[in-house]
């Protein structure tokens, strides 16, 4: 932190004396670069961790709500991880009663999806949130390797992140049994 801004989190008592509590998001990253020439990037970390130590975020918030994010490598080629995401009979063997959309897919890089989510306790309306899965070859040489990230947006609570976090771990979880038997 101290070599990218020039400061550890003594950022804490610079922004309150600036007013930061008051102030939207944009407008404390703006300070942040504008008065002390800290990075694009670092102006984000800083203003979230700021945001977080004064209770004006909690973790795992965005602007759009919450999100949540589950990773695993796995043992196989990057087409047959992408496939097992795009094929709905892969899918089912993995993720069964996939309630999902697949709004945009780039073949072995990303996949955007709607997921829809039953009402809560069987009551209220369905919500959707957006997962994106990301894909990266970690393959060596004798050795095949898929990085899959999930990130899952716009959830509602902390507590829709712990479930997303779990449900999208055991999802993985069972893709790479699938992939690797």
């Amino acid at each position: 932190m101290q070599k990218a801004t020039g400061k550890p989190w003594t950022w804490l008592r610079t922004l309150d004396k600036a007013g930061a509590m008051e102030m939207p998001h944009k407008d404390i990253a703006t300070l942040l670069h504008h008065n002390h020439g800290v990075g694009s990037w670092w102006c984000q970390m800083v203003t979230v961790g700021y945001e977080q130590a004064r209770g004006m975020r909690f973790k795992h918030q965005v602007a759009s709500g919450f999100s949540g994010n589950a990773s695993r490598t796995i043992r196989a080629t990057m087409k047959a991880t992408f496939t097992a995401w795009t094929d709905e009979q892969v899918r089912a063997k993995w993720l069964p009663d996939a309630p999902m959309v697949i709004r945009k897919a780039t073949p072995g890089k990303r996949i955007r999806l709607t997921w829809t989510h039953a009402p809560v306790r069987g009551r209220g309306p369905t919500r959707d949130s957006i997962m994106e899965v990301n894909f990266w070859d970690k393959s060596a040489v004798g050795q095949t390797k898929t990085l899959v990230q999930l990130h899952e947006a716009k959830l509602c609570s902390p507590a829709d992140v712990r479930k997303s976090k779990a449900f999208s771990g055991e999802a993985l979880d069972r893709l790479r049994t699938v992939l690797e038997a």
